[in-house]
């Protein structure tokens, strides 16, 4: 998982790139963790995601959505593991 060039501007966005950028493996993983168990995710992927996702300040436009504007990227990074988390389980469900 490299950072990348251009930064997702929405939280859809961010949840597919972040996705697209697991392994198989990975992906199996993160769906089969309970729920109250995504803290877990915090150090690695969290920090992968603030990092890559240009959280602590670069991405300009989504940290400046309404949603956004005054979180921290500690608390922002939580809302997209969250988010990946329903979207691969959402996807789980539909098979």
């Amino acid at each position: 998982m490299d950072n990348i060039k251009q930064y997702p501007e929405t939280l859809e966005e961010a949840v597919e790139f972040v996705i697209s950028s697991l392994s198989k493996e990975d992906r199996n993983t993160i769906k089969n963790i309970r729920k109250e168990n995504l803290i877990d995710l915090y150090f690695g992927l969290g920090t992968w995601i603030r990092n890559s996702l240009g959280l602590w300040g670069d991405n300009k436009k989504l940290l400046g959505t309404d949603e956004y504007k005054n979180d921290h990227p500690d608390n922002i990074s939580s809302k997209i593991i969250k988010a990946v988390w329903d979207k691969l389980n959402e996807e789980q469900s539909k098979i």
